[in-house]
């Protein structure tokens, strides 16, 4: 019920993000499915950096990984010069077990990233080196 206010009052990429994967957790996954579809349309014309990351991230945290990536690639259209959209594709591409394309995405954060970043996405790159 929640989520529905919510997305009444703030139809956005965010809350329907959460509202897609709320409908699968409860087992209506046909209209999970039409809401996804319905947040990757509206993730085209968000411009706002922060709210496709939340979204891509609820769709990632929630082992929906190919919709985050569509979100993530996305973002880095409209950010390229953003760090953190790199880094949050590479994650997802981490997550896939796409190692070369996760390495890849993540040394370009970090060429990007502030140095307060840096050892974290190192850290990152290491991991899957292993």
């Amino acid at each position: 019920v929640w989520i529905e206010n919510s997305v009444a009052r703030n139809r956005d990429v965010r809350n329907l993000a959460i509202k897609a994967v709320l409908l699968e957790q409860t087992g209506k996954s046909a209209e999970s499915k039409k809401v996804e579809k319905e947040t990757l349309e509206l993730a085209k014309n968000t411009d706002i950096e922060a709210d496709l990351n939340t979204a891509g991230y609820n769709f990632l945290f929630n082992n929906k990984t190919e919709q985050a990536i569509e979100i993530f690639k996305l973002n880095i259209k409209k950010h390229p010069d953003s760090w953190n959209v790199y880094d949050s594709l590479a994650e997802a591409y981490q997550q896939q077990g796409n190692t070369s394309e996760s390495i890849k995405l993540y040394q370009k954060a970090m060429a990007m990233a502030p140095d307060g970043q840096k050892n974290r996405i190192q850290n990152a790159i290491n991991s899957q080196m292993n």
